[in-house]
This record gives structure tokens, sequence and C-alpha cells, in this order.
């Protein structure tokens, strides 16, 4: 499988902004707002989640338990990209599924937050090896009101390092987790999942994927775990993988069987996909206040993998065998 080395952040100033006036804050909550109102009624994917998020983040500023800033940022950076359609696909898999005990690995604080809203769910671990952000998901989620159904355990470790009995959850959910973990560990990490799942449980994960699969590596270490990688006097850390069908029945077929469900979305056009993310990360002037539009914008479904025009994301339910 080909290695690609990407020079993605010239400066990282991904999450900051540059000087603005209140109003034009303002103005940016506003829109944001309105573009995933508009988003949601065309029928684009994860519009209701950031309208979710953008809901609990003015709760929590009206009641003073958010800053402004927090509140501008979780208003109109609540979700990136691809996360629209895979929070959406996989919430509507696991929507009627009944959920005692969930583990959720290292997704995107706000999927596990909604599975928490919406079901009934008496116990739950939130899994993240990334502590900095691990902390930051324990001190915002009783500010947004979202810590009030069944106990939560925030953990820090791995997933091969989890301290759990086999056979301890109903649902397990890993939303753009799997691509980050490097080759070496990818079997050992599944079949961890497979072991942890009760017989009968559900197993829904999401990641991306294109016609020609590839290791991408990136010059930042992203999450703080990679090892460095020496490349023509420059640093560089394996950031993801791209999965083909073959790859995906390799990694993850392999353990559970066919998937339940799946759902494939990629972009339009060849090529979006990375000289958008170019922008987000390197332009502090990036309008993510019309990320909701522009993913309904330009992204569009797809039948297959070999099918598509360019990156895309899979989503996946796989049941484990009774």
């Amino acid at each position: 499988m080909e290695n690609v080395y990407v020079d993605l952040y010239a400066v990282k100033r991904s999450g900051q902004i540059g000087p603005k006036s209140k109003f034009a804050l303002l103005s940016e909550v506003v829109s944001s707002y309105f573009s995933a109102v508009y988003t949601r009624l065309g029928g684009g994917y994860g519009a209701g989640f950031h309208l979710f998020i953008f809901r609990k983040a003015l709760q929590a500023f009206l009641n003073r338990k958010l800053t402004f800033m927090e509140f501008y940022y979780l208003a109109c950076l609540p979700m990136d990209s691809f996360r629209y359609f895979e929070f959406h696909q996989a919430f509507e898999y696991i929507r009627k599924v009944k959920a005692n005990a969930y583990l959720d690995i290292s997704s995107p604080r706000f999927f596990p937050a909604f599975v928490l809203s919406h079901k009934q769910v008496d116990h739950a671990v939130l899994l993240n090896p990334d502590v900095k952000d691990l902390d930051q998901t324990r001190d915002l989620f009783p500010r947004l009101g979202l810590q009030k159904k069944g106990d939560i355990r925030y953990d820090g470790n791995l997933i091969d390092d989890l301290a759990a009995p086999d056979e301890s959850f109903d649902l397990i959910s890993a939303i753009s987790v799997f691509e980050h973990i490097p080759e070496e560990s990818i079997r050992p990490s599944i079949r961890k999942v497979f072991d942890l799942l009760r017989p009968g449980g559900f197993f829904v994960v999401s990641i991306p994927v294109s016609p020609r699969p590839f290791n991408e590596y990136i010059n930042w270490n992203e999450y703080g775990l990679q090892k460095e990688e020496k490349r023509s006097e420059e640093s560089y850390f394996f950031g993801q993988r791209f999965h083909d069908q073959a790859l995906i029945e390799q990694y993850f077929c392999s353990v559970f069987g066919d998937p339940v469900r799946k759902d494939i979305i990629g972009e339009k056009e060849a090529g979006y996909f990375f000289a958008n993310r170019l922008q987000k990360i390197n332009d502090p002037a990036y309008p993510y206040h019309w990320e909701a539009l522009d993913f309904f914008r330009n992204y569009r479904p797809f039948n297959a993998i070999p099918e598509l025009t360019g990156i895309g994301v899979i989503a996946l339910l796989f049941q484990k065998r009774q």
C-alpha cells in the first residue's frame, strides 16, 4: 500500500480566529444556525446534530456556564466535514438498539453526547487516549447538561488496555478512529472490540475510503501518540489510512462478518476534500459557520467504494454473532 506524505500544517492555526468584533462573531453564530436549518430542510446530513449542540451551548451560555467565546466556537464549529454524515448515519443505525452498557472509542465528543442524551444507557465508558481532549470532555459535558443519564466513566487508555471483562457492552461506537491506528495495531484492536461486545451486540464504525488505498503521513503529531518518521530532513507522523473494499474485508469483516448496514458518501469533485482541509487548518478566517451547508453542497452518496470520484467515508454497522 502506498505511503503519501503531506505538508498539511504550514502553520497550525486550527480552531483560532483573527481579530473580530463581537457583532461580527454574533453574525457568524446566526449564520451557522441558519446554515444548519437550511441544510436540514433540504434533507442534508447531520444538521440535527449541529442544532442539538447549538441549543446546548446557547442554554449553557445564558446560564453563565460558558464564556462568550466558548459559546461562539461550539455554535459555529460544532462539527467538521464528514462528521455530518458519520454522526447522522451512525445514529440512524443504532436508533432502536437497546444498550444498557455503552462504550465509545475516541469518537468526536458530541457523538457519544448525543447517544447518551437520546438513549437510556445505564453505564457508559468514554475511551480516549488523548488525555487533554478527554479532560476537555469531562469538563464540558456537565456544563452543557450532557451528563444527566446513567453512569459515565472517562478512561484515558488505548482500546487494548481497557480494563473491562469480555462481553461487557451491548453497543460500541468508533467514529473516525480506526483509520488513525497504525497497521501493526489495527487487527488486535478490532479483535478487542469483538471480545468486549456481548453476543447480539452492535458495533458502529466509520472510516475514510478511497478507490486506491493509501497511508497518509502528515507533518504534525496530531494526537501526540504517533512515532516520528524522518523523510528528507522533515518529520512526519502516521495520520490516517484510506481504505478500499479489500482492506475493510481484511480488517473488519474477517472478524465480524458482513456488516448489517453500510452507507458511503464522497466528494462530488475529486480533490475537494484535501483542498478544503488545507484551507481550514491554515486559514484563520475560514468560514466555519457555513460548514453544514458546505458539506451539503459538495458531497453526495455513492453505492460502492470503486465508484467514488475521490475521497469518501463509509459507515458500517456490525452485529456480533449469537
